[in-house]
């Protein structure tokens, strides 16, 4: 590759880099294009590209990441392919760790989330979350329960208040 050609490409992968919440990095050692097909599809449908990277290209679109000096010299180590894009970075780790459990091959070596960097690990938990709508309804659910149960307390009130009138009501009717 020129010089010109490495520039372009270190451009694309830093644009792609920048458009991303989070990029995950496996090594595909062991992968025929059938199964590393079939995992491309799986990130396709949910808008995420998983191409092959140069270790190199990769490093230099990734300068400025916070705390990558140690984690991200293990990464770019060897083969590696990236995920680009997505809105679930939890979504996108969950579809690699499944594959990555199904074919012992596909190895996920870390990531980048927001700038800062992730170990193999840190990507693994990441997989353990709960999806994004799944979260967003957790937070509606914990924000409307106040609201509802103050509701209930006073729907309570309103109908102990009718409740007595109407006792009230009915036994001046039995005195009359």
């Amino acid at each position: 590759m020129n010089k010109e050609t490495k520039i372009q490409k270190t451009q694309e992968i830093a644009d792609k880099y920048q458009q991303s919440q989070a990029v995950i990095f496996t090594d595909y050692r062991g992968l025929n294009v059938e199964k590393i097909n079939k995992l491309r599809g799986e990130l396709r449908k949910v808008g995420v590209e998983y191409s092959v990277v140069k270790n190199t290209l990769m490093s230099r679109a990734v300068e400025g990441a916070e705390d990558q000096a140690k984690v991200l010299e293990q990464i770019f180590s060897g083969p590696t392919a990236a995920t680009f894009g997505g809105d679930d970075p939890a979504k996108v780790a969950k579809i690699l760790k499944a594959f990555a459990a199904d074919f012992s091959e596909l190895q996920i070596k870390g990531g980048l989330l927001e700038r800062k960097a992730l170990t193999k690990e840190q990507v693994n938990a990441l997989a353990t979350l709960p999806g994004k709508e799944v979260l967003i309804a957790m937070v509606l659910g914990g924000i409307q329960s106040p609201i509802s149960g103050f509701v209930r307390t006073l729907n309570g009130v309103l109908q102990k208040f009718v409740l007595t009138l109407d006792a009230i009501s009915q036994q001046k009717s039995a005195s009359a």
